[in-house]
């Protein structure tokens, strides 16, 4: 077959086997993802985010700590990468950054002051930093299309695999995260690849490390759990040996929470490493690290009491589960599920009304609305409750079938996220949804990647440009900061960059509507949406 290397055929020179390698599918997909990339690295960068990146490595080069002054806002493993890279760096005697003292300007001084301008820095990374910090992304990048071929190729061909490595490696928004954007998503991404092929081979105890690790990175993970829960219940069983595959998983999940998050308990910064989560609900840190250790050692008892009553009282258990079999079960979960939401919901307007209440109208409906993300939270997490219980209790358990759920699952993740690079995670699972079982969607899967690509870039703006600027000189920087100066302070009532910025974020939604739309007439006229959303006779 052309552009194939048989096995059978007697080894040539080493030319031919190279010309033959050369000419795969996968590396001809590589090898494109790769030349863009290396284009785009050096010559788009907004520096925001690079800023930080800056200060934390130049906090490592001090022998601080991650969070000892204010900086970094994630947990550990970012951190860990960040200090890895920096020793890098040092090695390679690559410097950071400069500070432009042109780019401190707005109306009222500062434009970092003002609250209509986009969030820039006036710290300018050199392009030894930034191609420092792009090119491991690029090589995670590269490690997930590996992955996920290997992962499609053991089960659906070469072609699905080649298909969805495709799908990932050429995704726009996966290039302009790690080869402009500078973000590191799709670390989140490959640990929840791993997790997944871990499980598919029943190395439960690996695969709770790698859930523990993506969920770490970013707390978009997390949402996939239940059905995870689901699969390895569904192959080994709701009885002693699916326990048992749980409890690997269990504990190989703490093993990796507790090894990451270790340091900074004992350092008492505990809360500190969950900063970022915290703040986006405006939650505070006031229970102290110990407290959590002892209220997860009540839980972990919990459930061996419930292990022990369970065995205690299998009929009971059992008839109790094929009852959740019937339609009439399902009507109950759901029914729950939705009084689980309203309880959380009116809890947290409550919590939030007697912490401010209504002398502040304004105030009162800004933290309102931050408490409200809870919320989002809560009913995202309770779909893919639902999601694991049709799984495991309603209709057939076929790939095609499992693969769907994880691609909702994963969709549902941003319905909610305010930052375009948050849907990196999502990618893979609506590669393998859609390159294997659904190929009729890869033009809106495409577009909803293009479509947060361009908010992204509209978002960095003309900050995009002064790396490049600062490093060559190509483009002036007092051309930049003038055009600056134009775009992101306001002309009456007109702030260009954010109407732009706003433009592009409504068609990054509109792209992800048009998918979603598009797959529900899709697995409708299949006989999909049933097996999802419907009970059955």
């Amino acid at each position: 077959m052309e552009g194939s290397c048989s096995s059978d055929v007697a080894p040539g020179p080493f030319r031919d086997k190279v010309s033959c390698f050369l000419h795969r599918p996968l590396v001809k997909v590589i090898f494109i993802g790769l030349v863009i990339r290396a284009v785009l690295a050096p010559l788009l960068t907004p520096n925001y985010d690079m800023t930080f990146w800056m200060r934390i490595m130049s906090m490592v080069d001090g022998g601080l700590s991650l969070y000892v002054v204010d900086g970094y806002y994630y947990t550990p493993p970012w951190g860990y990468v960040l200090s890895f890279l920096a020793l890098i760096g040092s090695v390679f005697g690559i410097t950071y950054g400069t500070r432009v003292p042109e780019l401190s300007f707005g109306m009222g001084g500062d434009i970092m002051s003002s609250s209509d301008a986009p969030i820039f820095s006036d710290i300018v990374p050199t392009l030894g930093f930034v191609i420092l910090i792009k090119a491991f992304l690029v090589i995670v990048d590269l490690l997930v299309a590996v992955l996920l071929h290997r992962f499609v190729s053991e089960r659906f061909g070469d072609g699905k695999a080649v298909a969805v490595a495709a799908a990932w490696f050429l995704c726009p928004l996966v290039i302009v995260e790690s080869s402009v954007h500078g973000m590191f998503d799709c670390i989140a991404a490959l640990f929840a690849v791993i997790g997944i092929g871990l499980v598919s081979k029943r190395r439960y105890a690996l695969a709770g490390a790698a859930v523990s690790l993506a969920m770490l990175t970013k707390l978009f993970a997390v949402f996939l759990v239940p059905l995870l829960i689901a699969w390895v219940l569904s192959r080994e069983g709701i009885n002693r040996k699916g326990a048992a595959s749980l409890a690997k998983a269990i504990v190989g999940f703490a093993a990796a929470f507790i090894l990451v998050e270790l340091p900074s308990i004992m350092a008492g910064d505990f809360w500190e490493t969950v900063m970022f989560l915290t703040s986006r609900a405006s939650l505070t840190g006031g229970i102290p690290a110990w407290a959590v250790l002892i209220a997860a050692a009540v839980l972990a008892a919990a459930i061996v009491a419930a292990w022990v009553w369970c065995t205690r009282n299998a009929d009971r258990v059992r008839a109790s589960l094929d009852r959740l079999r019937t339609p009439e079960a399902e009507r109950r979960v759901v029914k729950a599920l939705g009084i689980i939401a309203v309880i959380v919901a009116v809890a947290v307007l409550v919590f939030a009304l007697a912490t401010v209440g209504w002398s502040d109208v304004p105030e009162a409906v800004a933290f309102l609305g931050s408490k409200a993300l809870v919320i989002v939270y809560v009913v995202c997490v309770l779909f893919e409750v639902y999601l694991a219980y049709r799984y495991l209790f309603r209709g057939e358990r076929t790939p095609e079938r499992l693969a769907m759920l994880f691609f909702l699952g994963a969709m549902a993740v941003i319905l909610w996220p305010p930052l375009p690079q948050y849907p990196v995670f999502v990618i893979p699972f609506a590669a393998v949804y859609v390159m294997v079982f659904m190929p009729s969607l890869r033009k809106p899967l495409f577009l909803l990647g293009l479509g947060y690509a361009l908010y992204d870039l509209s978002s960095g703006g003309i900050t995009m440009l002064y790396a490049l600027s600062e490093a060559t000189g190509l483009i002036p920087m007092d051309a930049l900061v003038s055009m600056s100066e134009v775009l992101y302070n306001r002309m009456g009532d007109v702030h260009i960059a954010g109407t732009i910025t706003g433009v592009f974020k409504a068609l990054a939604y509109l792209a992800f509507l048009w998918l979603m739309y598009r797959w529900y007439r899709e697995a409708s006229g299949s006989g999909a949406i049933p097996a999802v959303v419907k009970s059955a006779d």
